[in-house]
């Protein structure tokens, strides 16, 4: 039990070959996909909003 939660605490997630293999989809189509990020409002407690990507 203390593995399986220091494993998911410390672990580096999976490679492209893992999440292609996962998806059914071969690897350059998954590193083939532009990233795209936008900036968008996060309403904080006080009233106040904050930009982020």
């Amino acid at each position: 039990m203390i593995q399986w939660l220091l494993d998911l605490i410390f672990s580096r997630g999976h490679d492209v070959a893992e999440l292609a293999r996962r998806l059914d989809m071969p690897r350059d189509r998954i590193t083939g996909v532009k990233r795209e990020y936008r900036e968008f409002p996060i309403r904080k407690r006080n009233g106040k909003t904050r930009m982020t990507l």
